[in-house]
């Protein structure tokens, strides 16, 4: 990823780049119905912030990132 397209600073992409120290990833797909399921799994106690801030901040910047590139409009809806 270019940092530059987000004008992220080079020390800020690598404090980013800790958090792969507390967390995995797993993606699941699913294109005939246009889903994408993103599931943060702790892998170390994180001393910076919990799996709940990751979910609530990942939300936040695909919505931003949706609407500011692609003019989309939506929600974010709760799930528990």
């Amino acid at each position: 990823m270019n940092q530059n397209l987000f004008d992220i600073s080079p020390e800020v992409m690598e404090q980013f780049k800790k958090v792969g120290e507390y967390f995995t990833i797993d993606i699941r797909k699913n294109r005939s119905k246009g889903r994408i399921e993103i599931t943060y799994n702790p892998t170390n106690p994180c001393p910076y912030f919990d799996v709940g801030t990751m979910v609530d901040e990942m939300s936040n910047q695909l919505a931003w990132g949706h609407a500011t590139m692609f003019g989309m409009k939506g929600q974010i809806t709760n799930a528990d």
